[in-house]
Parts: C-alpha cells; structure tokens; sequence
C-alpha cells in the first residue's frame, strides 16, 4: 500500500491545523468511520494515501459519492479528500480520529503504537498508482489495461491544494 507519513513540523494541536484553502465541508461519512481523539493527543503526522474506484469502474474511478460508499463499506476514513480539480472535501472533523491507519507503529519516534489515528490527520488524493503500487489493491495488469491514461497519477490542481492545505 503506498501510503506517505510526514511528520508534523510544527504540531501545537488540532486547534491550529487551519487550512489555508477553501473547503467544502462534507461531514457526511457515518460517525462508526472515525471516533473521539484521545484526550491530549496532538496531532504529530499528515498520512497521506490514495483512492479510487478503479476495480469497479475503471472508466471513471473518481465518483465522490462511489469514493464516499466504499469509505462507508469499510468503514475507514480520513479528514480530508482532494479531488482530480482540486477541491478539497472534509469528511471527517479534525476534532475526531479519522480510521485511515491501521495497525502498527512508525519506525520512528513518537511510535504511536497502535494509536497513529489520535495523532495524525489522514488525507486522500483521488489517483491511481503505478502498476505495482496498485498490485496489493489487486488491479493487476489486465485491470490496470483498462484504465485511461489521463486516469493515472495525480493532476497538478490536487498538489496545489495539498500545499494549501496546511
């Protein structure tokens, strides 16, 4: 899975993550998609992954409310989601503990053991990884085939809004 971790330069806590952009503030994936923060944690990483719907529907991958659904499903999430144009969605407040990490601890300190989703701030950029980055998502070659490739990759507009973000 190609997930990035970052670790936050300059974490004093949820209440100055303020993005710098314009949001469109969704907070509609269902309250069993994210939990309450453990008390004192502050936020230390920025985990940034990636999603689409490219098994199911490789001729258009990145349907808001597909993306929504299959977040609904597995019950996962993540604070915020940047679209193809750049918009960029809240589904989850920061207040809250998105569920966008899963087990485990950072090979470095703080290890977060188990507990990444109380420190972090979890973002998603609708794209399709290379081949074998989409390999562990089992799109494997004759899947991958299928997929335009304007699809693939992430557009210019969604890394500007990522460094708006924050």
């Amino acid at each position: 899975m190609s997930v990035a971790v970052i670790q936050a330069q300059n974490h004093q806590g949820v209440q100055q993550l303020t993005p710098q952009v314009p949001l469109i503030v969704d907070d509609l994936l269902p309250d069993f998609c994210s939990y309450p923060r453990q008390e004192g944690a502050e936020i230390t990483h920025l985990v940034m992954h990636f999603c689409s719907d490219a098994v199911i529907n490789p001729e258009n991958p990145y349907q808001l409310h597909r993306i929504r659904e299959i977040f609904t499903e597995f019950k996962v999430s993540a604070h915020y989601l940047i679209d193809r144009q750049g918009n960029i969605y809240r589904l989850v407040p920061e207040a809250r503990a998105a569920k966008h990490v899963s087990y485990g601890q950072l090979p470095n300190p703080p290890y977060h053991r188990d507990k990444l989703n109380h420190y972090a701030i979890g973002i998603e950029l609708m794209g399709i990884g290379t081949t074998a980055e989409m390999m562990p998502f089992q799109i494997y070659q004759a899947h991958y085939n299928r997929i335009a490739p304007e699809h693939i990759g992430f557009t210019a507009a969604q890394y500007q809004s990522l460094v708006g973000l924050f």
